[in-house]
């Protein structure tokens, strides 16, 4: 990738008077004192540094700045943008920043810092923690999203600059998924479209410059399309005594790509892709502009909307409709007053027109209650994949408009269902959702929501959650909160369990089981309260030794059922306990001599029928490999096949099995099937969930076992229990 080589001081000299320019010939009520202050420590602090495309870092900031200053914002939001990486990438930290700018700079420009110190194996826990930190700080304060936008939108611009393709990809994905929706929900039309576009551009760049030249063929013909409909619907409004602005314009590329993926058709067999807007100074001329325009041009029926008796969630207000222009392709028509037109483009930003140098608190309006509804999702989200997937689904903006018994509107995702609409009249009300009537008439918790339907919610007496609604509601919050009662739920048994953990545990060391002594000690196992532990413990995330050293003050002795053994380390420790506690022999009863290996490609457990095969290592080492019977690695060479046995376990040892259980999601059968086990006599060294499905759960337990009959029995009374789907020998 080609660099630009620059001497830094001339160019950021120039970038810094450019700015100064820029925000002087705005003319905004700001006070340029305070950001050339800003300006001159970001410099400094930036002093050095140097983008992936050479340029001095400090060129990033200002851009941003510009774009802020675009927008016409006040004071405060222009020093963010010049300060907002300081604190991330600079030798400066909050301290310097409050010192010298006040509290509420510096409050502003740590919301808009990374979360740095996160660092999770987990591909999407910084993405998720990030947009967490995000939301919490621009529900305190909108600025820091629009200049998150505004940072969003330079590094976009300049992305081609990275080398790392896959680097390139994850961020262009990034910004389809989580900042284009964001923008969108704020009203920032200005910003989602240009982000929207880049995104595409970068991950579908072949589709992206094949439509850009086609449309550029089109209307390289010399018949200019656009200008003959404006002056033909200029003179159209004129006529009908209509003061009008009409502008046109192609729609953008990935716009277009949507409506081909949309509809299923070529580019050539694409109509709309021109789209024109009417600018009108009132509301009622929005509506006779309309009619000027039905009378003209023959509409093209089920496409019409009326956005401004129900304007969209951010605010938009606008009339669209599709109509069969002159030349005999759809046009789109898009009308507005002057100051709809604002908003559309601006969204929340727009509001500092008529406000400038007051504190706009967008939390008080009622149209932005869905940064508290996301928030919420976010945090009733059990793991990061489950935070971004709800956090989509929650800034989803396909809409449906339907009113609830009493008349109230209620905005919902295209495709909501019965349940969507419950959760959004409650908490309390989802979870008792049995159906509802829709215009009258009963219908299910799956039935999706058209417009204009009534909806009244049929709640019964006790929650009636049914894991299946995860598999066709819409909404994130919806979702989130089914997903957070149904692991409440289970979480139920799982402390149970726990508890019973280490009660068994310790009373195999004569100690008696006290919680006043654990909730002494959580705060050194780093949990946040009883049920936290007891949990991690039922799940084999904390090892069980280590929570008895803590509780007990000293290492407890290395018994097996002590042990704490990770997803990637389980198979090890079965193989060298199998080898420390039995011997394999012959027909005869006599012991092999040599060393022992029990084979990785079957695992053989104790009770399995066996076969060994003999191995001779490139140092001239024997040993044999201990196979199961049918396992398809021992028949390559019969010679080496060697006929064993499992012997008597020595005394007072035991044999580990593993065992998979597919267990039912109702309440109280994972505990059944812990005291089934328990009854049978066989001692549980550790459970731990390995899978969770959607109505099903699966977990893996290792047995203490002394003879091959009793996991027999095991596998026998389980494979016989309610709620048990299946029962697996590891």
């Amino acid at each position: 990738m080609k660099h630009i080589d620059c001497d830094g001081d001339d160019v950021v000299a120039y970038e810094r008077q450019r700015l100064i320019d820029l925000i002087v010939d705005a003319d905004i009520d700001v006070d340029i004192k305070k950001i050339i202050k800003a300006l001159d420590f970001a410099i400094d602090a930036h002093a050095g540094q140097r983008r992936m495309s050479n340029m001095p870092y400090i060129c990033h900031p200002i851009e941003v700045a510009k774009s802020i200053v675009d927008l016409r914002l006040d004071t405060k939001s222009i020093i963010l943008a010049l300060l907002h990486d300081v604190i991330e990438d600079t030798r400066y930290n909050y301290d310097d920043v409050k010192r010298e700018f006040g509290v509420v700079i510096a409050d502003l420009v740590d919301g808009i810092t990374k979360l740095g110190k996160i660092h999770s194996e987990h591909k999407n826990a910084n993405q998720a923690e990030n947009l967490r930190k995000l939301l919490f700080a621009m529900s305190k304060d909108v600025r820091v999203l629009l200049v998150k936008l505004a940072d969003r939108l330079n590094n976009m611009e300049t992305l081609h600059y990275f080398t790392d393709v896959a680097k390139r990809e994850r961020i262009a994905r990034e910004t389809f998924d989580i900042y284009v929706p964001l923008a969108e929900r704020i009203g920032l039309q200005k910003f989602k479209g240009k982000l929207q576009d880049l995104a595409f551009a970068e991950l579908y760049g072949g589709m992206h410059i094949s439509i850009t030249k086609r449309v550029h063929k089109l209307y390289a013909r010399g018949d200019d399309i656009i200008q003959k409909h404006i002056e033909q619907i200029n003179q159209l409004l004129l006529d009908a005594g209509i003061s009008a602005q009409v502008s046109g314009r192609e729609k953008s590329p990935y716009s277009i790509w949507r409506k081909i993926e949309k509809k299923k058709v070529s580019f050539e067999s694409l109509t709309d892709i021109i789209a024109f807007r009417i600018m009108v100074n009132t509301k009622e001329d929005c509506y006779s502009a309309l009619g000027v325009i039905h009378l003209n041009y023959r509409v093209l029926p089920g496409n019409f909307q009326d956005y401004i008796s129900n304007p969209k969630m951010n605010d938009y207000r606008s009339l669209h409709t599709v109509v069969i222009g002159s030349s005999g392709g759809t046009i789109e028509v898009q009308i507005r007053t002057k100051e709809m037109h604002q908003v559309a483009e601006l969204g929340v930003a727009a509001h500092w027109l008529y406000k400038q140098n007051l504190e706009y608190d967008m939390m008080s309006h009622r149209k932005y209650q869905w940064i508290k509804d996301l928030q919420k999702v976010l945090e009733d989200s059990c793991n990061p994949d489950d935070v971004l997937e709800n956090a989509k689904l929650e800034m989803s903006y396909s809409q449906v408009f339907c009113f609830t018994s009493k008349g109230d509107l209620v905005s919902l995702p295209e495709n909501a269902t019965v349940v969507d609409f419950a959760f959004d009249c409650g908490f309390d009300t989802g979870l008792r959702c049995v159906g509802a009537k829709v215009n009258g008439n009963m219908a299910p918790p799956e039935h999706v929501l058209n417009n204009a339907d009534q909806v009244e919610v049929m709640c019964g007496d006790e929650y009636s959650v049914d894991v299946s609604w995860l598999t066709f509601v819409t909404t994130g919050k919806a979702k989130s909160q089914i997903q957070k009662f149904l692991s409440r739920q289970f979480n139920d048994e799982l402390i149970l369990i726990g508890r019973i953990i280490l009660i068994m545990h310790l009373r195999r060391l004569g100690v008696y089981y006290n919680e006043i002594v654990l909730m002494e000690k959580l705060a050194y196992l780093k949990c946040k309260d009883l049920d936290d532990l007891l949990l991690h413990v039922a799940r084999g995330i904390m090892p069980i030794r280590g929570v008895l050293h803590v509780i007990l003050g000293y290492k407890p002795p290395k018994l097996s059922v002590l042990s704490y053994f990770t997803h990637n380390n389980l198979s090890n420790f079965t193989r060298k306990n199998l080898l420390d506690t039995a011997k394999c022999v012959m027909p005869n009863n006599v012991y092999i001599r040599g060393k022992m290996k029990l084979a990785s490609c079957c695992n053989p457990s104790y009770g399995d029928a066996i076969v060994g095969v003999k191995f001779r290592s490139m140092i001239g080492r024997k040993s044999i490999i201990v196979h199961k019977i049918d396992c398809n690695d021992v028949y390559s060479d019969p010679s080496k096949i060697v006929d064993l046995k499992w012997s008597g376990l020595v005394a007072d040892s035991k044999c580990i099995a593993h065992i998979k259980v597919s267990v039912s999601e109702k309440k109280g059968s994972l505990l059944n099937i812990i005291s089934i086990i328990s009854n049978l006599g066989v001692n549980i060294a550790e459970i731990r969930m390995v899978e969770k499905l959607q109505k099903s759960s699966v977990v893996l337990l290792s047995l203490e076992l002394g003879s091959s009959s009793e996991l027999d029995k095991v596998l026998n009374y389980l494979n016989q229990s309610d709620g048990v789907y299946y029962v697996n020998q590891c």
